[in-house]
């Protein structure tokens, strides 16, 4: 609020509230919102003095609270956790960025470019399956939303109890189901995910550029081979390692050899009885039992309406006879309550099932396809380490790396 006829003070903001917002908001009240009156014209002076001054007069404004309100809202929406979506396809194009600078050994540039290209397809999974979440569950619980919508502006006093209570039983049990029923979505939509991953997979370990990094790859491991048996009792396998890369010794030499080709030739097994295994996994996930409306119960959220969602008491107001104006009045206030208070606790409800499926989704991401992108990480990083290119624009965009994975740990661990 800026420069208002009531003035920016506890008094002059209620004042205004009741007169300004209020009519405008209802049926909301200021309970139900993130009310923040500030003074901006006050904001500005406050930036051009400086120490505590400074401080004094930005809190008398009311910049921090609006800093607070933001802060709860993004905490009670999990605003934050999405912010991670764009900072991921940064770390991405960071990592394509990096594969066009080339280094003296071709057969590194070569394994890290195929290395890229299966990280860029579990990343475009992962994005495919949370984006495709999301719009699943939005629109499922939009109409929890509508329901409450529309009983609310049916709600007069000449409703009769029982119909009123029957339709919001009904949709009680409709909004139960609603979770259900998006879960069952979401698993049709992983699967879907997990097939087409597998046919990209299968495309590009067939490619022509997969077929010749692989013959090479193999030369270079017979050479390494021939050195470590000639030079194993003299010491020197050290050196010959060292000349082929010690990247190369560490994913295809040794007891770990097997799994060092797999983790470059083969992203993993996304059709048949792995994927399926890993699609029955959503349902145990995301919980077909959950409930919303016990969840809402749980939280708190639920005042007055609480009286008819599983509870059974009459609605207040309903049906009650209108003697004259005053009674009338006092009716109306009553249901205007109650309207409020079916609209908000059907719109909770449906907050409730978006958070829960939201962070149920992310739970299958970080058990399912993560686990893989960091593995790939990890062969990248060993390769680059062992690339030589002195490039001032290629130690540039490692250094972006490294700071947008660090923010992005920041940001999950701010929201854990």
């Amino acid at each position: 609020m800026e420069d208002s006829l009531y003035g920016n003070t506890p008094e002059g903001q209620k004042e205004f509230f009741k007169k300004d917002v209020q009519p405008v908001i209802a049926p909301f009240t200021a309970e139900d919102l993130y009310v923040t009156y500030i003074d901006m014209c006050a904001y500005g002076d406050a930036l051009e003095d400086e120490g505590e001054e400074r401080e004094a007069e930005i809190k008398m404004c009311g910049w921090q609270q609006f800093v607070d309100n933001m802060n709860a809202f993004i905490d009670k929406k999990k605003v934050l956790g999405k912010c991670t979506t764009s900072l991921y396809q940064l770390d991405q194009l960071l990592t394509d960025a990096q594969s066009d600078f080339k280094s003296n050994d071709s057969l590194a540039d070569g394994t890290r470019e195929l290395l890229t290209q299966q990280r860029k397809r579990l990343v475009d999974a992962k994005d495919n399956i949370k984006s495709k979440s999301y719009s699943i569950v939005r629109r499922n619980t939009q109409n929890v939303r509508v329901w409450g919508n529309d009983i609310a502006n049916k709600l007069t006093s000449k409703s009769s109890e029982n119909e009123v209570n029957s339709e919001l039983q009904r949709r009680y049990d409709d909004t139960n189901a609603v979770y259900q029923k998006a879960a069952k979505e979401l698993e049709q939509v992983i699967g879907l995910e997990c097939e087409e991953l597998q046919k990209q997979v299968d495309k590009m370990n067939s490619s022509e550029f997969a077929s010749n990094l692989r013959r090479t790859f193999e030369e270079r491991i017979g050479k390494i081979n021939m050195r470590q048996r000639t030079h194993d009792n003299m010491g020197k396998f050290a050196n010959g390692a060292k000349n082929a890369g010690s990247w190369l010794d560490k994913f295809a030499t040794g007891p770990n050899a097997q799994k060092g080709w797999d983790a470059i030739f083969k992203l993993g097994n996304y059709s048949g009885s792995g994927a399926h295994q890993a699609v029955l996994k959503v349902g145990h996930l995301v919980g077909h039992k959950f409930k919303p409306w016990e969840a809402v119960k749980m939280a708190g959220k639920i005042g007055k309406v609480g009286k008819f969602l599983g509870v059974g008491g009459a609605l207040i107001g309903v049906g009650l006879q209108i003697w004259d104006d005053q009674q009338e009045e006092k009716v109306e206030k009553q249901l205007t309550d109650q309207r409020c208070d079916i609209r908000n606790s059907f719109d909770e409800a449906a907050n409730v099932i978006d958070m829960r499926f939201d962070e149920d989704t992310q739970t299958w991401v970080e058990d399912n396809i993560d686990p893989k992108i960091k593995e790939i990480d990890s062969n990248i990083k060993a390769i680059d380490d062992s690339r030589n290119i002195d490039e001032k624009e290629y130690r540039t965009f490692q250094d972006l790396q490294k700071r947008t994975k660090k923010l992005i740990s920041k940001v999950q661990d701010s929201v854990a």
